[in-house]
């Protein structure tokens, strides 16, 4: 997650939809969410993906954007690419829920 986030935070596509974020929470509500997503033992706590992220105009764009940062993050600590579209798979059914609210 540390380096999504720095790869967001360098991203000028989608920066501004983090400037004011608290990093540690943002952190642990990544982190979670991909957890539990993927079957692990972790809890969610953060709130709904429609209620955090409605008047935010995210477009697909901003969304693709961010999976292209989670995507170098993987590629750098050498994740294969199996495991990687895995993973992309069961965060893209996400996108529903934060893209145009």
């Amino acid at each position: 997650m540390d380096q999504t986030i720095k790869n967001v935070a360098a991203d000028q596509r989608i920066n501004r939809f983090f400037a004011h974020a608290d990093v540690g929470r943002l952190r642990r509500n990544l982190a979670d969410q991909i957890c539990v997503a993927t079957g692990g033992w972790c809890v969610y706590t953060g709130r709904d993906m429609v209620s955090a992220h409605t008047g935010m105009h995210i477009r697909n764009r901003h969304f693709n954007a961010l999976v292209q940062d989670l995507g170098m993050a993987l590629n750098k600590f050498m994740v294969p690419a199996q495991e990687q579209k895995e993973l992309i798979a069961i965060l893209a059914p996400l996108r529903g829920s934060i893209v145009g609210h």
